[in-house]
């Protein structure tokens, strides 16, 4: 066991028994109904900028986003270094990626609406959602909603125009639609 801090509060992670996912930037363990994320060093700084500005940040508009799954808390270590961030489980399992487009027309339509919505909130808030895509979404059979996950590698400058987000992360979200549907 692990020991953390999680909104001034000890927490212990079991990070020698077997992750709930694992990717290149980091781990997932599953406490509960929460998902902590434990970056690997080398990543916490990697790109354009600090995870920890970034997250911090993505908790300050949190409650604005019902698709884009964002951190819920920040994650320090016993010295005070930051690590990762605990966020909300989502879907059934895992990953479930499959059945979007198995869903009925209207249901597609109102979570690709969802999606431009809250991508435009992103826009606004100054966020580019670098690395959104299929590998990053889960499907929800359960409640028919598609969910973007892992904002590990979102940026947050304050050098392009609002106009320049809308752009960039308007092309990420019709990529992602593109290659979901298999065009």
């Amino acid at each position: 066991m692990a020991k953390y801090y999680v909104d001034g509060k000890l927490v212990e992670i079991p990070i020698q028994k077997k992750t709930f996912g694992e990717g290149s930037e980091g781990k997932l363990y599953l406490l509960g109904e929460k998902l902590y994320k434990i970056y690997n060093s080398e990543a916490l700084n990697e790109g354009l900028g600090n995870k920890k500005f970034c997250h911090q940040a993505l908790l300050e508009i949190k409650d604005l986003f019902n698709t884009y799954v964002l951190p819920e808390s920040l994650i320090f270590e016993e010295k005070g270094s930051y690590v990762g961030y605990v966020t909300e489980k989502v879907g059934e399992k895992k990953k479930q990626k499959e059945g979007i487009t198995e869903e009925t027309w209207s249901y597609f339509i109102e979570n690709l609406e969802e999606l431009e919505k809250e991508t435009d909130l992103l826009s606004e808030n100054r966020f580019l959602a670098i690395d959104m895509g299929f590998h990053n979404s889960i499907f929800s059979k359960e409640n028919h909603k598609l969910y973007m996950v892992d904002p590990g590698r979102y940026h947050h400058q304050s050098y392009f125009t609002i106009g320049d987000y809308y752009r960039r992360n308007h092309f990420i979200l019709n990529d992602y639609f593109f290659h979901m549907l298999d065009f």
